[in-house]
């Protein structure tokens, strides 16, 4: 009489088979015990842009200064999260000057994704980078003590370099050192900060000014 058993590569296929089995069940429900206890959640951020690969020859005129994110992960990851865990980017590398709409990036840290940047893409204006020189001229607000007389203002060195965008450059108009002399008795030496305005008497910012501050001496007779 004939007997029929089960063949060792069959029993150990099941084997194989159960415990891929067990060891699926037991990852499905370590995460879900996992995500009871730390489920995502969603954020949204406000983010520096930050503008990458200018050329030399060139500058930032405008530039969007934030993004919203918003992002998606783990709830103890996403708490410990802030603006600064982000890196908001647009690429100009390669581009000319004029406006350029490029999309916006966002490197994120480990485990947590972006599920939306608002804007998506974000409008850049480039400048060729130019420079010359301008005057200083010494404004005196007040005046000195009693019947004393300030004379004219010595100013070192005489002049400026401003530098920065073309159209900056070019809508300067007066580099300015501003002094207090109300109730001066004696003459003054001082250090002051040079401030370049614009056609209607408006300070130019973003540009740099070579050297940035002069030394005025103020005689009084």
């Amino acid at each position: 009489m004939a007997t029929y058993g089960v063949s060792a590569p069959y029993v150990a296929r099941e084997r194989n088979l159960f415990f891929g089995l067990s060891v699926l069940v037991a990852v499905l429900i370590w995460y879900i015990v996992v995500a009871g206890q730390n489920p995502e959640i969603e954020r949204t951020f406000a983010v520096d842009l930050r503008v990458r690969g200018v050329a030399a020859d060139l500058q930032v005129v405008q530039a969007l200064a934030k993004v919203d994110i918003r992002v998606r992960g783990p709830r103890t990851e996403m708490t410990a999260a802030g603006a600064e865990s982000f890196y908001a980017f647009v690429s100009v590398a390669g581009a000319d000057a004029g406006q350029h709409r490029l999309p916006v990036g966002v490197n994120t840290p480990p485990d947590l994704r972006v599920l939306s940047t608002r804007p998506e893409e974000a409008l850049v204006v480039l400048d060729n980078v130019a420079q010359r020189p301008l005057s200083v001229e010494v404004i005196l607000q007040g005046g000195p003590s009693s019947a004393l007389v300030p004379g004219v203002p010595d100013v070192r060195p005489a002049a400026v370099t401003i530098q920065g965008p073309r159209v900056l450059v070019d809508a300067a108009r007066r580099a300015v050192a501003t002094i207090d002399a109300a109730g001066l008795r004696a003459n003054q030496r001082t250090s002051v900060r040079v401030r370049v305005l614009g056609p209607t008497g408006e300070v130019i910012e973003g540009l740099t000014i070579q050297p940035a501050q002069v030394v005025v001496t103020v005689p009084i007779n």
